[in-house]
């Protein structure tokens, strides 16, 4: 068991410890800190985390309905790779429903809305050019949420924060490569642009072309990847 899975003791103050369990081990299996195929012992995360064996076997139960886990008979729980197919899919539905959420954000940001807007993609230009990676990644994500808040569409936003949440690590590797990351971070400017003249239609298309764009170079990438250590 990785020695970085010590929950801090002032969270345990806050919350049931099943559910600071659930949310520190779903945490940890987004960021990539436990990799597909690890094993996760209730036995020696109880030991771990100083707990009794109930909420750790809760905390698991909840992670395998969501699917982070699967139960292999013999092996136990095990963190689930997803796979290209799976990948594909939540890029086809965030397409349809980031599209959707757009065009009703164009309509609606406020002026102080899009000031706001323009700090953070400018916020988020200058991190890349100085090649800070996790704020351009911060930055990148305050983007988005800003525009699912504008659109004012609690059912799309929901939905679009659990497909973008699913694939939060292959995300990140997308971003560590400098040329994606330079070309995402264009891409912002551009539909922030759209946005800022109103027009609906280009900045859908822009939406549309950039979760194209990234899907395809996260495609390609793990293809390439999933060769390399095949040869």
């Amino acid at each position: 068991m990785p020695e970085f899975l010590t929950i801090p003791p002032e969270l345990t103050s806050t919350k049931p410890i099943r559910g600071v369990i659930y949310e520190f081990l779903r945490e940890a299996i987004l960021d990539g800190r436990i990799k597909p195929g690890e094993r996760l012992i209730e036995r020696d995360l109880a030991e771990k985390f100083r707990a009794s064996r109930t909420p750790i076997r809760e905390a698991l139960r909840k992670l395998e309905t969501e699917e982070f886990l699967e139960y292999i008979p013999r092996r136990g729980d095990v963190v689930k790779d997803i796979n290209l197919e799976d990948i594909e899919e939540v890029y086809i539905l965030r397409e349809l429903l980031e599209a959707l959420s757009i065009r009703h954000s164009v309509a609606k940001l406020t002026e102080a809305e899009l000031e706001e807007l323009r700090r953070v993609v400018e916020k988020t230009r200058l991190a890349e050019q100085e090649d800070r990676v996790d704020e351009v990644i911060q930055g990148l994500r305050e983007f988005d949420a800003m525009l699912l808040n504008a659109s004012k569409m609690k059912r799309v936003k929901s939905f679009v924060n659990l497909l973008q949440e699913s694939l939060r690590s292959y995300r990140k590797l997308n971003i560590l490569d400098p040329r994606r990351r330079e070309q995402a971070v264009r891409e912002h400017q551009e539909i922030f642009a759209a946005i800022v003249a109103r027009d609906a239609d280009r900045a859908e298309g822009l939406v549309r072309r950039h979760i194209q764009t990234a899907r395809d170079a996260l495609l390609n990438r793990l293809e390439h990847n999933r060769n390399v250590h095949q040869e």
